[in-house]
């Protein structure tokens, strides 16, 4: 139950505006969103997205080793599950409470959902930059057109913003975000 923008429209169902507070927000169906575009938000995000059950401990100890080498907290090891729950129920303060609630969280939350259906709120929850929440708002931002028309390298781009939107958007630092793309493809 997320806040979604609202479309005006005149007597012929012409577009004319649409409306939205601080999220411009367009929930989509998975089945709207192509494989491809899917598959590289999985790739970058979660790989092992489809074989754990809300967390990932490989991730989680790899992530603890890289952060100790580093002396600080340099590399995340949140999967799809528990970005959902995060964004979704929790703050994005980065404490130890925070994060066992997450994992706990995501755990229960995949015992009630499918892969599909996380998947699906994941996409249509996530910042983009610029105000997009969802992959829907964020295609008509960046590319003028529906999620369902994505290119493979234009899923690939969006794919990469949600990890730093400020950094990783297309308006803000062209280079870093079309690197960041490469990586995902």
């Amino acid at each position: 139950n997320i806040k979604q923008s609202s479309f005006i429209y005149d007597i012929d169902n012409n577009l004319i505006t649409s409306i939205y507070g601080v999220e411009n927000r367009i929930n989509i169906p998975l089945s709207d969103i192509p494989l491809h575009v899917r598959n590289a938000f999985i790739a970058v995000e979660d790989i092992r997205f489809y074989n754990h059950r809300g967390f990932d401990i490989k991730r989680i100890f790899g992530s603890l080793i890289e952060n100790i080498k580093q002396g600080r907290y340099a590399q995340g090891a949140s999967t799809i599950t528990q970005q959902v729950v995060r964004n979704g129920f929790l703050t994005q303060k980065k404490t130890i409470n925070r994060k066992i609630q997450e994992i706990y969280l995501a755990y229960q939350l995949e015992k009630k959902y499918s892969k599909d259906q996380i998947l699906q709120m994941y996409l249509n929850l996530i910042y983009f930059g610029k105000g997009a929440y969802g992959i829907e708002a964020a295609s008509r931002l960046y590319f003028g057109k529906s999620a369902k028309d994505l290119t493979i390298a234009e899923g690939a781009l969006l794919a990469g913003i949600p990890k730093n939107p400020s950094n990783y958007s297309p308006f803000i630092n062209l280079s870093e975000s079309l690197a960041r793309k490469d990586l995902v493809i």
